[in-house]
């Protein structure tokens, strides 16, 4: 067992002898189970005069202790022990002052705290911090709750420990850089026919054209209207480009990957301008989760012990083996649910087969295609763009 804090020098407070501060711990003992955090702290900022970006709270489990730190806009006397009960229902004490940066590194040894507000941004608990935690094998606790929880949750996560950290902090990494990709703004019909007439067929072309003219019309996710359709692409066999453009484009943009066991972890709103299923099925999914998706709907996505409320609607390009008719005969068994199934797939999607290669002969003709095709948004600065090709 640890204590979460050192006891600083104190004075208890007493009929007679009150207690001035700004700033205070407070100590609720037999606290059994955990708390809800986030309702203490709603009730603390309706009954108590504090600053709302000052305020911390963390739960022992084997102390059975809950560990609040709160910072007032003017010194508070208090001199009732008890001032504090109604936190938990549970006895309570407090200490006089004790530092931010004190309770903060204390705070974080245990896996059931929140820091509030901007508490953190004063850079008193640093990245370093957090990896002699994570090596000495505590558990790191989800403490935060800014404006963008997503991206800063990648590292901070719940139940991380030291084996996982460096998956964690690539993904904390990859998020970074998804922010920093360029827009697609683009694909162009003119350069395809310039770059490609020598080296792809002409139905070739013509089917890409007829891919490009899908994405140009989804290029912006903002202005893609509900039940707005999505892009499936399949072939019997294989080699057909596919992959390769799925690839290219996660390469070129910022895209979100349709997750083969259902988590949507770091799935971040308004970041992604396509989402890409590679290998798309229906076999071990619930029909209903991929066609409230596909219509664009504002839906819950799970993620591992959370969840995220998704809130956008980029286009979503599959690539497959199958047919949809396939897809769904490989679902269901009974003739109406086939039916029933394989109409709203169709009003979500359009159904594009691959009847001949869209790369060519050789692989690196067919990617500097794609490059003069693509027109990218780039910034030279902060605030300044330019539309450019590769």
């Amino acid at each position: 067992m640890f204590n979460l804090f050192t006891t600083p020098t104190t004075i208890t407070p007493t009929k007679k002898k009150l207690i001035s501060a700004k700033t205070f711990q407070i100590t609720c003992s037999e606290v059994l189970s955990l708390p809800n955090l986030d309702l203490i702290y709603t009730i603390v900022l309706q009954r108590e005069k504090i600053k709302i970006n000052n305020f911390a709270i963390g739960w022992n489990a084997q102390e059975k202790t809950l560990y609040t730190y709160i910072e007032f806009y003017k010194k508070r006397k208090l001199s009732k022990p008890n001032h504090f009960d109604y936190l938990t229902k549970s006895p309570s004490s407090y200490l006089n002052p004790i530092s931010k940066q004190d309770f903060l590194e204390k705070c974080l040894t245990t896996p059931y705290a929140k820091v509030y507000g901007n508490l953190l941004k004063n850079k008193l608990v640093r990245e370093h911090f957090i990896m002699k935690q994570i090596e000495k094998g505590v558990t790191t606790p989800m403490f935060f709750n800014f404006n963008e929880p997503e991206i800063k949750r990648a590292l901070f996560n719940e139940s991380i420990k030291f084996d996982r950290y460096v998956k964690q902090h690539q993904l904390f990494l990859d998020l970074t850089k998804k922010k920093d990709k360029p827009r697609i703004i683009s694909f162009s019909k003119d350069a395809l026919k310039k770059h490609a007439t020598n080296v792809l067929s002409e139905s070739a072309i013509q089917l890409w054209s007829k891919i490009f003219d899908i994405l140009n019309n989804n290029i912006n996710p903002t202005f893609r209207y509900y039940k707005k359709p999505q892009l499936h692409l399949w072939s019997k066999e294989p080699n057909m480009g596919k992959s390769a453009l799925l690839n290219f484009i996660k390469t070129t943009t910022a895209c979100y990957m349709w997750p083969q066991d259902n988590w949507w972890d770091h799935y971040e709103n308004h970041l992604y301008q396509f989402i890409l299923w590679d290998e798309f099925s229906l076999i071990g999914k619930q029909v209903e989760f991929p066609n409230q998706f596909l219509a664009g709907d504002n839906m819950r996505l799970a993620m591992k012990g959370n969840f995220t409320l998704k809130q956008d609607n980029p286009l979503v390009i599959m690539t497959s083996n199958y047919s949809l008719e396939e897809h769904v005969k490989k679902k269901f068994s009974i003739l109406d649910q086939r039916e029933t199934s394989l109409k709203a797939l169709k009003a979500r999607i359009v159904d594009i087969e691959i009847t001949e290669s869209l790369i060519g002969p050789k692989f690196v003709d067919w990617e500097y295609i794609m490059q003069k095709c693509v027109i990218i948004e780039q910034s030279k600065k902060k605030g300044a763009f330019e539309v450019s090709s590769f």
